[in-house]
């Protein structure tokens, strides 16, 4: 996907939170959009070859004053998917070697963290279309799989499966009706992805 159709992809999100009207002056002042903003103009620089090595040093410098200016941790070597919805400012951590799946929300607090021991050593892949609540924390080699919801506060060090509901004090599966109240995406209502997975968790949940 080009850097235009990403940016959009992002821009939409913002627009289409799914708890108010579209609002492009409310958007654009969101603090999590700067940081995805700035985000994709780095990464693109990053993986561009050839004059990277002039453009990358701004796009550090840029990393930094957002990080500065928001709080939000978000570096260009870091891989993440389509339409990223940061929803909140404020002490956000992901680290460079996390990969980022379509469509995933991100609220407040929210470390996705390196493991660097035994079998913790890695970062975390997170899939399509999740949910990760206020001051979540996610580290080490997992997978968290498509639509799944991380509540607020839990501390994730396995791998979640797809559609699953996290929740404090464990934390716990709580059950199979995944990220589909909290994501909201253009097109996410008719998306056939999202839509089998629904019928899936449905399902599961009997």
């Amino acid at each position: 996907m080009s850097l235009r159709a990403l940016i959009a992809s992002d821009w939409a999100r913002y627009l289409t939170d799914g708890t108010r009207p579209p609002n492009r002056v409310r958007a654009l002042l969101s603090q999590g959009w700067w940081a995805v903003f700035v985000y994709r103009l780095g990464h693109q620089t990053r993986a561009g070859g050839g004059l990277w090595h002039l453009g990358y040093p701004l796009a550090v410098l840029g990393y930094k004053v957002i990080e500065l200016t928001t709080g939000i941790s978000l570096q260009p070597d870091t891989k993440v998917g389509r339409g990223c919805y940061i929803s909140h400012f404020g002490q956000i951590i992901i680290a460079s070697t996390v990969e980022i799946g379509d469509n995933c929300n991100i609220g407040q607090g929210v470390t996705l963290g390196l493991g660097r021991k035994g079998r913790h050593w890695g970062a975390p892949r997170i899939g399509n279309r999740v949910f990760i609540g206020a001051n979540a924390v996610i580290y080490g080699p997992v997978t968290i799989g498509d639509d799944a919801a991380i509540g607020p506060n839990c501390v994730v060090s396995e791998n979640v499966p797809p559609r699953a509901v996290l929740r404090v004090p464990e934390p716990i599966v709580s059950g199979y009706r995944g990220s589909f109240a909290w994501v909201r995406y253009p097109g996410s209502q008719d998306d056939p992805e999202r839509r089998a997975s629904l019928a899936n968790g449905r399902a599961e949940e009997g």
